[in-house]
């Protein structure tokens, strides 16, 4: 009679996990079909359509990968987006990890405020941040050519000289994602137990 009892109950119990397992699945429906149709289809056409002529649709094989990489512009704009992308991830984590430490050994009011402020970014949409930077770099008008004609100076055009577009890029990219790479940093900092300390004092680490 037990036996009977308990086969039941776990018969129930079956059923209810498998009712929740299915209404699960139907939470992440709407998700997996938006990523299905915006991300995974277009993809997959894309990676076929690169292997076809772009005016006409015929197969051309790897012939557009032969004419790209053998384009200097190509492999000149690829280069300057791998080392803005490595100095940009390096400088991120330095920064987030200083802002970090900042906001742990600050007081308890002076740290909500900092938090604030160095998350504050995250939240503009990157629209506004490109108005705001034009505005800024505009040379034509835009707030730094306005400071450097009155200091008598030649406007620099952030878009083309020198060193600036990767400089206005970098900056840009720190700016907006710096408060959520401070948060994690933070995070995972307030995560390390406290005996970690403790040993790491009585084996003299500063």
């Amino acid at each position: 009679m037990n036996m009977i009892k308990e086969r039941s109950v776990t018969q129930k119990n079956g059923r209810k996990y498998r009712n929740q397992d299915n209404l699960g699945y139907l939470y992440v429906l709407p998700a997996v079909l938006m990523l299905t149709v915006f991300a995974c289809i277009p993809l997959v056409m894309a990676v076929l359509r690169s292997f076809r002529d772009y005016n006409t649709g015929d197969w051309v094989g790897l012939s557009n990968f032969d004419y790209i990489f053998k384009t200097p512009v190509f492999l000149q704009s690829f280069g300057n987006v791998i080392g803005m992308a490595v100095v940009g991830v390096a400088l991120q984590l330095f920064l987030s990890f200083l802002l970090a430490q900042l906001i742990k050994k600050s007081t308890r009011g002076f740290s909500g405020a900092l938090k604030v402020i160095v998350y504050l970014p995250s939240l503009v949409s990157s629209v506004i941040v490109s108005i705001i930077y034009h505005l800024l770099t505009n040379h034509r008008g835009g707030l730094f050519a306005n400071l450097m004609i009155i200091a008598d100076l030649d406007p620099i055009v952030f878009g083309v000289d020198g060193i600036w577009p990767y400089v206005s890029i970098i900056v840009s990219d720190l700016w907006l994602g710096l408060g959520g790479s401070t948060l994690i940093m933070l995070a995972g900092m307030l995560s390390i137990p406290r005996e970690y300390y403790e040993a790491a004092a009585i084996d003299g680490a500063g």
